[in-house]
């Protein structure tokens, strides 16, 4: 994993690696404006193309990350393909926005219409404009006690048959910057989230611009029994982060091997909670706690916690924010 936005610097990686096959990770780092209109300008996807001179495995539109405005795909999953969606409204001005306002309801949540997914909770207008950052901006309704969840779905061939099919991997349950896996859900509510995930799979699939194999990251809204689709993106997410700890084979490894029609395995091996931040971490004090992992990242620092339930490894990571940060 080459965990850097630095398009000339993974070309260097490639090279002392010898690495025949490349492919992108969706997020960008967070607060990092200039790495996401870095990883869609001109430049960049000419720099793109260059690499897959070296990874020949791939062809360079399969090297440019795949970037969805969340817009066109929540109209795909509702009006198309029936989905539950939550109301929403799109706002590129301030009037827009005022508008969106009033046509979802307070509280509401802002978020971006392309990029990483992020979101502020605004309680009235003024709050909304104040965090509003000037471009195009999903305004969404907001459900009481509804939880995130992202499903990651591999398609990939099944060797028993010859055909491609679909594995889900455990939900991951998060905010912006911390995770559980698995998130604890029901059994209807489970079902609704792969009913939810497969299809909005197949449509990709079925489209112009066909994806093919590998991972994709569904995000949802779990509201009780229900599931609301947020967000898609084809390849690994940051929030993902957490199964290189708790899966067998993590996120990069599944999107690998589902591309390059090796066998697949979703099988998760440990719960556990994951946190990323920006705050410095006393390493020390950190490792004392049991099951606790650090690693360092470009986007800050990850630390993991793995326990026999969900519940006690999101104990040891605010034990860790207590004890060393």
């Amino acid at each position: 994993m080459n965990d850097t936005p630095d398009i000339h610097g993974t070309r260097g990686r490639l090279v002392r690696d010898d690495a025949p096959y490349v492919a992108p990770e969706h997020d960008a780092p967070v607060g990092s404006d200039e790495a996401v209109r870095a990883l869609h300008d001109h430049e960049a996807a000419e720099a793109l193309a260059h690499l897959g001179e070296i990874a020949a495995g791939l062809t360079p539109a399969s090297l440019r990350p795949v970037s969805f405005n969340r817009a066109d795909s929540r109209w795909l999953a509702g009006e198309t393909l029936g989905s539950p969606v939550v109301k929403t409204r799109t706002a590129s001005t301030p009037q827009e926005l005022r508008e969106a306002l009033n046509s979802v309801g307070l509280p509401a949540r802002l978020i971006p219409a392309e990029g990483p997914y992020s979101y502020y909770e605004v309680a009235t207008a003024e709050e909304a404009e104040a965090q509003w950052d000037g471009h195009p901006t999903l305004v969404e309704s907001v459900l009481e006690g509804a939880e995130l969840i992202t499903l990651q779905v591999v398609r990939s061939v099944d060797p028993t048959t010859g055909e491609d099919a679909s594995w889900f991997a455990e939900p991951i349950g998060h905010d912006v910057s911390q995770a559980v896996q698995p998130m604890p859900m029901s059994d209807a509510a489970r079902d609704s989230a792969r009913s939810i995930a497969v299809r909005i799979v197949q449509s990709m699939n079925e489209s112009a611009q066909s994806f093919g194999r590998g991972l994709y990251s569904v995000t949802m809204l779990v509201a009780r029994d229900r599931c609301y689709f947020e967000d898609v993106v084809y390849g690994p997410r940051r929030i993902g982060l957490i199964t290189l700890y708790t899966q067998r084979y993590s996120q990069y490894e599944l999107h690998a091997r589902a591309k390059l029609g090796l066998p697949v395995d979703v099988t998760l091996m440990t719960p556990g909670a994951a946190m990323i931040t920006e705050r410095p971490v006393r390493v020390k004090e950190a490792l004392g706690v049991d099951e606790v992992d650090v690693r360092a990242c470009e986007i800050g620092n990850l630390i993991v916690a793995t326990a026999a339930t969900v519940e006690e490894a999101a104990v040891r990571i605010a034990e860790v924010e207590r004890q060393a940060m």
